[in-house]
């Protein structure tokens, strides 16, 4: 799962699943936006529902042209813009551990 922050508009906290017998991982429901000033209890609670979501979601068989539009919440419309101005932090949970990374933004718009 993924965290996205800017410190003028908050934070969006996006489950993900697979897609059918892929190794590609793409946003699912529900995405969690939590606005500038949210708590500490708030994020984490968003983070763990994220966690349990994306663990239990079932692979989804292809990405619909509309799905994972996560970003467009934020009112940007391209994920290029977006990345420019959103850190990303990727949670992966490794049985009771978690490994979180801030992932680095490419030249392309991807992180």
């Amino acid at each position: 799962m993924d965290v996205y922050y800017n410190a003028d508009f908050g934070s969006t906290v996006c489950p993900q699943t697979t897609v059918g017998n892929t190794p590609m991982r793409v946003v699912i429901e529900p995405v969690a936006v939590l606005r500038k000033g949210f708590t500490e209890t708030a994020l984490g609670e968003a983070i763990l529902a994220a966690l349990e979501r994306s663990r239990t979601a079932p692979p989804v068989p292809k990405v619909d042209k509309g799905a994972g539009r996560f970003w467009q919440v934020t009112g940007i419309k391209g994920f290029a813009a977006f990345s420019r101005k959103f850190q990303c932090v990727r949670i992966d949970a490794r049985g009771p551990v978690l490994k979180i990374v801030k992932l680095i933004r490419d030249t392309d718009g991807g992180y």
